[in-house]
């Protein structure tokens, strides 16, 4: 199904390119993990620690700076800035979230050429090239501590 397949580009795009996923870990880049930038409500700027996955994983990101956000949420969104359309919007959330502590949003973006971040074999959808412009945005909603 093709809905299937852009929502293994989304995932692909985001693991790979930006490398976001949560875990645990000191607070400097560790070998396999990654800082990543990301701005966050509130909090402006912030130099996340992360190690690259494709499981499901609801560990706490280090913050260079000190301290850790839980997560709580994810959204996915990859856009076809070439053809202007949206490929995939996806949100999961986490069933044992925090609902009586404040949260705060960080989100990145990236742009990139579709086919240099498609996973092998990836066929796009008609009206959709391989050599299309897209934009590939992660939001996370997640509990500060500080």
């Amino acid at each position: 199904m093709q809905t299937t397949t852009i929502a293994r580009l989304a995932a692909a795009a985001v693991s790979a390119t930006l490398g976001v996923a949560f875990l645990a870990g000191p607070a400097s880049a560790a070998p396999g993990r990654q800082t990543v930038q990301m701005n966050c409500t509130g909090l402006g700027t912030m130099t996340l620690i992360v190690a690259p996955t494709d499981q499901d994983n609801w560990g706490a990101a280090q913050l260079l700076s000190g301290g850790h956000l839980v997560p709580v949420g994810f959204r996915h969104l990859v856009h076809d800035d070439t053809a202007g359309i949206t490929l995939f919007d996806g949100t999961v959330s986490h069933g044992a979230a925090h609902a009586n502590q404040d949260t705060v949003t960080c989100s990145t973006v990236e742009t990139g050429v579709l086919g240099q971040i498609a996973p092998p074999g990836f066929t796009p959808p008609p009206g959709v090239s391989l050599t299309d412009l897209v934009t590939i945005s992660f939001i996370a909603t997640a509990v500060p501590h500080l």
